[in-house]
């Protein structure tokens, strides 16, 4: 099924809408959700560092990729729908992913980008 005469797709894996950080690609419904995860992941992570920190004193961990995840559920209401550098994965295979990265320094930010194939390398990849 397409999209809505408003741009909504009710189903994910047919969206146009999708960001990446280079490994991952989150699909959203609508422009709006796609809008709405871009504008606010930055400041999503920052809360969620501020309560690990609460948790743990100095935490050596980073929390960004699974502040993008939480964030990603919170966004998009309707479905999930991710790659995992081109691979379609399920939710918990996202927070394992996720879980996996918080011993990265430094975690790359979100950007929209053109939809790619399924199972196709993203160019930052490598």
């Amino acid at each position: 099924m397409p999209a809505t005469k408003r741009g909504i797709y009710h189903n994910l894996r047919e969206s146009k809408y999708t960001a990446s950080n280079g490994e991952v690609v989150y699909f959203f419904s609508s422009r709006f959700y796609l809008g709405k995860f871009l504008d606010g992941y930055q400041e999503h992570r920052e809360i969620t560092e501020k309560r690990f920190e609460r948790i743990v004193k100095n935490n050596p961990l980073n929390v960004d990729m699974l502040s993008d995840a939480i964030f990603y559920q919170k966004v998009e209401k309707r479905g999930f729908y991710v790659w995992i550098k081109g691979v379609e994965v399920e939710c918990r295979d996202l927070y394992q992913y996720a879980l996996q990265k918080m011993t990265v320094k430094n975690m790359p930010g979100w950007s929209k980008i053109q939809r790619p194939k399924l199972g196709e390398r993203l160019k930052n990849m490598g």
